[in-house]
């Protein structure tokens, strides 16, 4: 209907229906929920092709310091500068700054405490350069210690079969 309200359980039903008809139909691109919204994103396979023809790249790289405020952020939002800095042991300032220039950290309100100090949280943006939908998909700390473990021995038993040969 035509200038009628439209509830969101409809677009996200018709959005999901429309992604599905893409999938069906095999075209070079898919229509995803990322970030809390919706776009169409070129499909893997065509993805090799799809840089030969566009040279336009860019790449977000994140220093050491960078990356550990951003999973503080991640895991901990909202959250003050003090208490990322408690967590980290150093100071951050500087990092938080390039975070929000960069669009990865931005200010979602101010703490209930005194001098009710900045809350700090992730962006859609960062949603979409870690490939998730909602900060809820964010591995859980189990599931990370797993991995590193995972990892770990795995790297010791390729340093012990050098070792060894």
């Amino acid at each position: 209907m035509v200038g009628g309200e439209v509830k969101k359980a409809e677009v996200e039903q018709c959005l999901s229906s429309l992604a599905r008809e893409l999938v069906l139909a095999d075209k070079p691109y898919s229509l995803e929920n990322v970030g809390g919204g919706w776009q169409f994103l070129t499909r893997p396979e065509y993805a090799k092709m799809l840089k030969k023809l566009v040279e336009v790249h860019r790449k977000e790289n994140l220093t050491k310091a960078q990356l550990e405020t951003l999973s503080v952020i991640a895991y901990s939002q909202p959250i003050t500068r003090f208490d990322i800095e408690s967590i980290r042991g150093v100071g951050c300032s500087p990092v938080l700054k390039v975070l929000q220039e960069r669009n990865f950290a931005r200010v979602v309100g101010r703490a209930d405490k005194l001098g009710a100090p900045v809350l700090y949280g992730t962006t859609r943006h960062f949603l979409e350069v870690f490939g998730m939908g909602d900060i809820a998909e964010l591995p859980e700390r189990d599931e990370i210690m797993t991995m590193f473990k995972e990892k770990l021995h795995s790297g010791q038993d390729q340093e012990k079969k050098s070792q060894d040969a």
